[in-house]
C-alpha cells in the first residue's frame, strides 16, 4: 500500500485542528462574558488534569500508528527495535493487522479502567482541595461536572486507538473528517448549555455527546467493506496477541515515560500555580497558553499530515524525500509562530477587551517569553518525532530528567521567590535551552538525514520563493 498524502489531506489537516483547538475560541466569547473567572480556572485545571490523565496512554497511541504504518506499507512481522524486511509488492499481512488490532483493543480496555480508578480516587482528592479556595463557585455544580468528566475521559480513553489506526493506516482526511464533525457538535451543544446557564456541566456533557460520535464515524471510516471482509475471515486466529503486546510494549513503555516528562515540562505548572498563586491568576495563565497551544497545534499541522508519508518514506528508504518534508516541516513552524506572535502582541487583549471578558493575558514580556519557549518546544517535538521513524526512542531519560528538573524548580521558586508567575515559566524555558531544545533538531539534521540545520532550512526557503515566482508568473 502507498501513503500518498495530498493537498486535500493537509488542508483537511488544517481544518481539523483549527476546530480542535479552536473550538474553545469559538466558545471563549460566551465563556469568558458568563463564566466568572474562579469557575474558568477550574475549567483550566479540567483540562490540565485530562492531560495528566492521557499520559497513562503510556505511549501505546505514537507506537500503534508507526506499527500500522508497517503492516500497511507490507510488513511481514513487527519487531522491538528497528524495522525488518518487507513484501515486495507491499501486500498487507491481514493475519499480521487482526492479530495487531486485537491486542491494542485488550491494551486499551485495561487502561480505561486503570483512568477511571485513578480519577475517582485521586482526582477527585485533587478537586476537592481545589474547591476550598473557590469561594465563589457552586461545589454542587462542578461534583456533577466533575462526575460527567470521568465517565467522558474514560470513555475517550477507551477508543483512544482509532485514531491511531486511521493515521497509521494513512487516512489522514478520513481521521481529519472525524475530528470536524466531532467539533462542530461539540461547539453547538455546548454553546446551547451555556446560554441555558449551565456552564461548565454544558461543556463535560457537550464532549460527552461529541466524543461518542468521534468514535461511530472513526470507525465506519476505517473498517470499509474491504478490510471487513478480510479482518472477519481470519477472525479465529489470534495466537499472536501476546507476543505482540510484548512488541508493542517494548517502544510504548518508552513512549510513555517520555510523555510524563513532556507533563511535567508542559503542563505540571497548572497544578502547581493554583497551591502558590491566586485563582485569578490561574486563569490568566491558562488563557495565555490556551492561545498559545492553539498556535502551537496549528503550527504543526503540515508536519502532522505529513507523519504516516514521511513514516513510510523512511521505511522504504527515500532519505531525499524525507528532508524535503522534515525541513519544509521545521520552516513552516517557525513562520507560523513568527506571525502569531506578532497578531498576539498587537489584538490579543484588544479582542478580549471587545467580547467583554472577564480574563486578559499575562503581561507582555510574559507572553513574548512563553510564545519563543513553546515555539523551542514544539520544534524538538516534531525532529524528536522523526527519530522515533528508526523505531527506537533515544529522548527517554532526557525527556523524564528535563521534566522532574523543571517541576522541582518551579516548586523552588514559587515557594522561596516573589518571582510569582515567572518562576514557572522561566524554570521550562532554562531547563530545556540546556538540552532538549538543540540536541534533537542536532540528532536528525547531522546525523540522520546528514545535512546542516541552517542549510535545511535554508533549501525549504528557496524552494517556497521559487514555487512563488513561478506561480507569479503564469
Amino acid at each position: 500500500m502507498g501513503f500518498s498524502t495530498t493537498k486535500k489531506d493537509v488542508l483537511w489537516t488544517y481544518l481539523a485542528q483549527i476546530l480542535r483547538i479552536g473550538n474553545v475560541f469559538f466558545l471563549l466569547p460566551i465563556v469568558l462574558r458568563t463564566i466568572p473567572t474562579q469557575e474558568l480556572a477550574i475549567w483550566y485545571i479540567f483540562n490540565t488534569i485530562s492531560s495528566f490523565i492521557f499520559l497513562l496512554d503510556f505511549g501505546f497511541s505514537s507506537t500503534i500508528t508507526r506499527n500500522v504504518v508497517y503492516v500497511f506499507s507490507g510488513a511481514k512481522q513487527l519487531f522491538k527495535d528497528g524495522m525488518g524486511a518487507r513484501n515486495s509488492d507491499n501486500e498487507i499481512n491481514y493475519e499480521l493487522l487482526f492479530n495487531l488490532i486485537h491486542t491494542i483493543k485488550r491494551i486499551f480496555f485495561v487502561l480505561a479502567v486503570l483512568v477511571s480508578i485513578v480519577l475517582i480516587i485521586f482526582g477527585s482528592l485533587y478537586i476537592n482541595m481545589v474547591l476550598k479556595k473557590a469561594v465563589s463557585v457552586n461545589p454542587e455544580h462542578i461534583w456533577i461536572a466533575w462526575a460527567i468528566f470521568i465517565v467522558t475521559t474514560s470513555l475517550n480513553f477507551y477508543f483512544l486507538y482509532l485514531n491511531s489506526l486511521l493515521m497509521g493506516r494513512g487516512l489522514v482526511k478520513e481521521a481529519q473528517k472525524a475530528v470536524i464533525i466531532t467539533n462542530l457538535s461539540y461547539i453547538f451543544l455546548a454553546y446551547i448549555g451555556i446560554i441555558l446557564g449551565y456552564n461548565l456541566i454544558a461543556i463535560v456533557v457537550a464532549n460527552l455527546i461529541s466524543n461518542i460520535i468521534n468514535r461511530v464515524v472513526s470507525i465506519r471510516y476505517f473498517y470499509d467493506k474491504k478490510l471487513s471482509e478480510k479482518i472477519n475471515d481470519i477472525k479465529n486466529n489470534s495466537h499472536n496477541n501476546v507476543s505482540l503486546f510484548s512488541i508493542i510494549w517494548f517502544n510504548a513503555k518508552k513512549m510513555g515515560i517520555v510523555a510524563i516528562g513532556a507533563f511535567l515540562i508542559n503542563k505540571s505548572s497548572m497544578l502547581l500555580i493554583p497551591i502558590f498563586l491566586p485563582l485569578e491568576t490561574v486563569a490568566q495563565y491558562g488563557l495565555t497558553m490556551q492561545v498559545v497551544a492553539f498556535v502551537s497545534v496549528f503550527a504543526m499541522v503540515y508536519f502532522t499530515a505529513l507523519i504516516p508519508k514521511i513514516n513510510a518514506l523512511y521505511y522504504q528508504r527515500e532519505i531525499n524525500s524525507v528532508k524535503e518534508q522534515v525541513g519544509m516541516s521545521a520552516f513552516l513552524l517557525i513562520g507560523t509562530f513568527i506571525f502569531a506572535m506578532i497578531g498576539i502582541l498587537l489584538f490579543g487583549n484588544k479582542i478580549l477587551l471587545f467580547i467583554g471578558s472577564k480574563t486578559t493575558l499575562l503581561p507582555i514580556s510574559c507572553v513574548i517569553v512563553i510564545i519563543f519557549m513553546n515555539l523551542l518546544e514544539q520544534q524538538h517535538s516534531l525532529f524528536a518525532t522523526v527519530l522515533t521513524f528508526k523505531n527506537n526512542v533515544p529522548f527517554v531519560t532526557a525527556a523524564i530528567f528535563s521534566g522532574v528538573a523543571i517541576i522541582f524548580s518551579s516548586i523552588v521558586l514559587l515557594g522561596f521567590t516573589d518571582l510569582g508567575i515567572w518562576a514557572v515559566i522561566l524554570s521550562q524555558l532554562i531547563v530545556q535551552l540546556a538540552y532538549n531544545n538543540w540536541k534533537w533538531p542536532y540528532e536528525v539534521t547531522e546525523k540522520m538525514l546528514h545535512v546542516n540545520y541552517f542549510k535545511l532550512l535554508f533549501e525549504c526557503c528557496s524552494i517556497i520563493i521559487k514555487k512563488g515566482i513561478t506561480n507569479a508568473t503564469k
